[in-house]
Formats: structure tokens, C-alpha cells, sequence
């Protein structure tokens, strides 16, 4: 992650200014908040791929789920961000076949 995000840094000076002056506190608040949160993220990636119930394939499947809880976060935390019934419509379906997957999965053990 670390060579990556150097990598896009080093894009972006390509494509904009190089970034002059000090950055203000909200700045290096986020940017900790969000590496904080990156870094976590992964650290429970991985921690659940090894163990040994749990299935790559429907581990895979809950990254589907990342999109709907940033829309719902940027519905409230953003001003002016409305949802649209297209994108809360995706949002069900998403929900519903998470939903769905997990029931059968459930009832195939069972039998």
C-alpha cells in the first residue's frame, strides 16, 4: 500500500502542481484517519482468510457491500448529496443477494 500510494503521488505530480505550503490540520487528520482505516481493513482481511472455516469466495463476496455503505456515509456526511432511487435500488439488490447467498448457503449445510 505504502509503494502504491507513492506511486499515485508521483502520478499526480505529473497531472497537477506540485503541492506547495503547509496543509492544514484537517488535512493530516484525514490522511491519518484514512491510512488508520485502510490499514485495519486488511489487517481483518487477512486475519480472516486464515482461518481455516472461512471461504475465499464468500469472504469475496462482502466487498460488494463497500459501495452501499459509501453511498449511505456520503448521503449524510456530504451536504447536497441526495439519494437517487436507481443507486438505492442497486443497493437492495445488493443487500438482497448477500442476504439470499447466506440463506441458501445455510439451508444446503443443514441438509
Amino acid at each position: 500500500m505504502f509503494i502504491g500510494g507513492i506511486i499515485i503521488y508521483l502520478l499526480s505530480i505529473v497531472f497537477e502542481d506540485i503541492p506547495r505550503g503547509p496543509k492544514p490540520a484537517d488535512y493530516w487528520v484525514t490522511l491519518a484517519w484514512l491510512s488508520f482505516m485502510s490499514a485495519s481493513a486488511f489487517s481483518i482481511w487477512f486475519r480472516l482468510l486464515q482461518r481455516p472455516h472461512v471461504k475465499v469466495s464468500e469472504l469475496s463476496l462482502w466487498k460488494f457491500i463497500i459501495p452501499v455503505v459509501g453511498a449511505i456515509l456520503s448521503w449524510l456526511l456530504v451536504p447536497g448529496e441526495k439519494p437517487e432511487w436507481l443507486t438505492i435500488t442497486g443497493m437492495i439488490i445488493i443487500t438482497l443477494s448477500l442476504i439470499l447467498f447466506y440463506k441458501n448457503g445455510k439451508r444446503a449445510q443443514a441438509a
